[in-house]
């Protein structure tokens, strides 16, 4: 299995942190996924890519909810 890596030079940790869930927020809230998906349609998505982005969402709500993404 190969890491995840942008550059190869830091290695990734191995459970997602604080600010890949804060990542992924500002990703979902500045191109509104969910409202997109209905805006444009179901039918134009691919149905693994509307999979994936349903996934995500429901994981963003679980991470909000259980302080995931607070300071510790």
């Amino acid at each position: 299995m190969t890491q995840n890596n942008i550059n190869n030079k830091t290695p990734q940790p191995p459970l997602p942190t604080r600010e890949v869930w804060w990542a992924l927020l500002l990703i979902f809230n500045h191109y509104q996924l969910p409202q997109e998906l209905a805006r444009v349609g179901q039918d134009d998505i691919p149905g693994k890519v509307l999979a994936a982005i349903r996934l995500l969402d429901c994981w963003l709500d679980v991470a909000l909810r259980e302080g995931w993404m607070e300071d510790k």
